[in-house]
């Protein structure tokens, strides 16, 4: 028999073994017919003399299960890691902003790609909803840079040029908002909404012929393009053409009933073509709305002043010099409401309504005709005939200021 510890040879009957002075505990153990004494050298595991090998077999044993566990636990960790790691990656939060975006929640949607382009920097696609985002919440200086990046990135990206041009649109600056909608165009021949835009940039720079060119195109791409519907009809009345400004203003109307813009337009449309009654009504509806509009009162005043109704025609010009002093409508309001008083025979009133339209506009021939008119009126025909001169010299085609002098030879 051998101490367990040490492996000293032993009687059989030590208490302590005389080598190590190991405290030992013998027990029986009967494995075959015989029994021999079993040395237990800590509680619980008990070790058969000559079996020193099997003992470090078993200790080697559990720390394999221990590092076996330990390793597991690692790659569970590691697991837990990365799957927390990659499932907030840039791709998450791009799903979640688009999530948003077609929700029209666009400050969510805007936090969740800002997050995105974080961790993908170099993604056009981010780069670009970015933008639209700023566009939708018509913080259009911020949407630029990001549109800017976006064609950096990628310079097929029709989108990003269309958000640049409306952006630049939005911000007035109409050359810079031209030349990105025109790019949009040649990356996308068929984008209607590109061709809007750029039909309205035409419009209000008064290019007016290739601003109806545009905007037939955006029609013919989207007839329920009312925005574009409502600058085609405002470009064909600004370029004269006042009966092909009417159906795309009617059609506009039925898509936009509270559209002051195009209701104003369509009544100006019904005047330049003589339907005083229509443009009449148009006026008045505008004005249940809008009733401190100075220059409604004034196209309502013009309105009856055409069809002959000279009181009603002075009511609404009076109406209109009572809401305001603003030099453009009583450019238009004094020598019509001259006028007015003319035909209705209070010759000296008008006098002094003409000298007025003449203050706030020297180049009125109409205000000097009438002047001239009044005074004939009152016999004064030397003065009269000063006051159709230099209306002549201002229009040389006006009739009445001609008629005058041949009534002051």
């Amino acid at each position: 028999m051998n101490c367990p510890e040490c492996g000293a040879a032993l009687k059989g009957d030590e208490v302590v073994c005389p080598n190590c002075l190991a405290r030992l505990t013998a027990v029986q153990q009967v494995e075959q017919a015989s029994s021999e004494t079993v040395y237990e050298a800590s509680p619980g595991k008990a070790v058969v003399p000559g079996k020193k090998r099997g003992v470090r077999l078993s200790q080697r044993t559990l720390r394999r299960i221990l590092l076996a566990a330990l390793g597991v636990a690692v790659v569970m960790v590691g697991t837990l890691i990365y799957v927390t790691r990659f499932r907030k990656d840039g791709n998450y939060y791009f799903r979640q902003g688009e999530q948003a975006y077609y929700h029209q929640q666009y400050e969510t949607a805007l936090a969740a790609y800002l997050r995105a382009a974080e961790l993908m920097p170099n993604q056009p696609l981010v780069q670009t909803r970015i933008g639209w985002c700023y566009y939708h919440l018509e913080q259009d200086a911020a949407a630029i840079p990001y549109f800017r990046r976006a064609v950096e990135l990628d310079p097929q990206r029709g989108d990003a040029y269309l958000g640049l041009g409306k952006a630049y649109y939005y911000l007035r600056q109409y050359a810079e908002s031209a030349a990105y909608l025109q790019k949009a165009l040649e990356l996308d021949p068929n984008l209607a909404e590109a061709y809007g835009y750029l039909g309205t940039v035409k419009f209000w720079q008064k290019d007016y012929e290739t601003a109806i060119s545009l905007l037939k195109q955006a029609v013919t791409l989207n007839p329920t393009d009312a925005d574009s519907l409502e600058f085609m009809g405002r470009a064909y009345y600004e370029a004269g053409y006042p009966e092909e400004a009417l159906q795309p203003l009617r059609k506009a109307l039925e898509m936009k009933p509270d559209d002051p813009q195009v209701q104003e337009y369509l009544g100006l449309t019904y005047y330049a073509l003589g339907n005083y009654d229509q443009a009449s009504y148009q006026f008045r509806s505008l004005l249940l709305r809008q009733p401190d509009d100075a220059l409604l009162y004034a196209y309502l005043g013009q309105c009856f002043y055409q069809a002959g109704d000279y009181d009603q025609a002075v009511a609404q010009f009076n109406e209109a010099l009572a809401l305001t002093r603003n030099s453009p409508v009583q450019r238009i309001t004094y020598p019509l409401l001259g006028w007015s008083y003319y035909h209705l025979e209070r010759y000296a009133e008008a006098a002094t309504l003409f000298q007025e339209a003449i203050y706030f506009d020297p180049e009125s021939a109409l205000a000097y005709a009438g002047l001239g008119w009044s005074q004939v009126q009152m016999g004064q025909c030397e003065q009269a005939k000063l006051m159709f001169q230099q209306a002549l010299v201002l229009d040389p085609t006006l009739q009445s200021a001609q008629e005058g002098l041949q009534a002051c030879p």
